[in-house]
């Protein structure tokens, strides 16, 4: 069984993610950025906003790793991008 990693960049606020991530039953949040869930650790980092124009983009890396870091990819992805949260 192979350990999978997801290293992304997502156009969300922070506090949007952190607050989904405070929703889940079964949650550890190990520090401030960093939580364990169901077999799979994440990292949140806020980056810097871009900009164009006045169209502003928030940036947040999300690092996923371990043996059920798929299932649970899918379940954050489907989440945000379905407009949820």
């Amino acid at each position: 069984m192979s350990v999978e990693s997801y290293d992304e960049v997502w156009a969300v606020k922070a506090s949007r993610i952190h607050d989904y991530f405070s929703s889940l039953d079964g949650l550890i949040c190990k520090s401030s950025d960093t939580y364990s869930y169901t077999g799979a650790e994440v990292t949140v980092s806020e980056l810097d906003a871009r900009s164009l124009g006045s169209l502003v983009f928030f940036q947040t890396r999300v690092i996923i790793t371990g043996l059920n870091a798929e299932r649970f990819h899918d379940a954050f992805k489907l989440q945000f991008l379905s407009g949820g949260a």
